[in-house]
């Protein structure tokens, strides 16, 4: 079995055409996304309403905006062409570079608009508890370029290194991974407690338009506001061990069923990720 990797940049992975699907794809996407926006409004339901009556496209506003998307999920479920054309190549790379089968868990294109919100240092991993599964990958289709300016990611290469501030070590396939405490609820829901954030080092990860970043579902990482005047936009698949079952499904019925969980939105810049559960 191959090493799992903490995070790798795979540099133009997309060509110049294939973008250019993608970004066709990211456009009726985006269309029916606001679509479901015009929906709600018109019955006068939240959004969790709506999901539990018609599982499809999930929208995810941002905090200070109704109307403003911060995130699109369930885009594989969605299209037949995102699947062959983004899902199935991710897959094939992901899996020849840690040796093992996957299976996709999960999807969601994050759209950070100017001054949009930024995403406090979290670990992926207790956002993805009780689902089965024990460590995941996910692959960061970059569509826009990242920059300092537009919030791009920052990542905690030290992250096993930091010694306090464990919650538990998590058994994988790959060995054993660090899950810091973190706040449950509230404001804070998700973000890694302020004593272990001060003794991570962050590495600012820079990227091009279709490049790949890959990273686990343990390593720390967050990213600051958009400052620029432009929307930046990255794609996220995230995929678990084909050993340990198949959750796609599972997973976006719950949330359908259970829209405005924290468990959700976990260091997000949406008004769900306070909420009491």
């Amino acid at each position: 079995m191959a090493a799992f990797p903490d995070y790798q940049l795979i540099p133009g992975f997309f060509t110049a055409e294939q973008r250019k699907q993608i970004e066709f794809i990211y456009y009726e996407l985006e269309t029916k996304a606001n679509y479901i926006v015009l929906q709600t409004q018109v019955e006068n339901c939240s959004l969790g309403e709506f999901y539990r009556r018609k599982p499809t496209l999930i929208v995810v506003p941002e905090k200070q905006s109704s109307e403003c998307i911060c995130r699109m999920e369930y885009l594989d479920g969605t299209s037949d062409v995102f699947n062959q054309l983004v899902t199935l190549p991710v897959k094939r790379r992901l899996e020849e570079l840690i040796g093992a089968e996957l299976v996709l868990f999960k999807d969601k294109c994050n759209i950070k608009v100017p001054q949009g919100g930024a995403f406090p240092p979290h670990q992926d991993a207790p956002a993805y508890l009780n689902f089965g599964p024990t460590i995941f990958i996910t692959a960061g289709i970059i569509l826009d370029d990242l920059s300092a300016e537009n919030g791009c990611l920052h990542m905690a290469p030290n992250y096993r290194e930091v010694n306090f501030g464990i919650a538990r070590n998590c058994t994988t396939p790959y060995g054993e991974y660090p899950l810091f405490k973190h706040f449950t609820g509230g404001t804070r829901n998700g973000d890694i407690v302020d004593k272990v954030q001060a003794a991570l080092q962050w590495e600012a990860i820079g990227g091009q338009a279709g490049d790949l970043l890959v990273f686990n579902s343990f390593i720390p990482h967050f990213s600051h506001m958009n400052t620029s005047k432009q929307n930046r936009r990255v794609i996220y698949l995230t995929f678990n061990l084909l050993i340990e079952g198949e959750h796609y499904q599972h997973y976006y019925r719950k949330k359908w069923q259970d829209y405005s969980n924290p468990q959700f939105h976990i260091s997000t810049p949406t008004k769900h990720a306070a909420l009491p559960h």
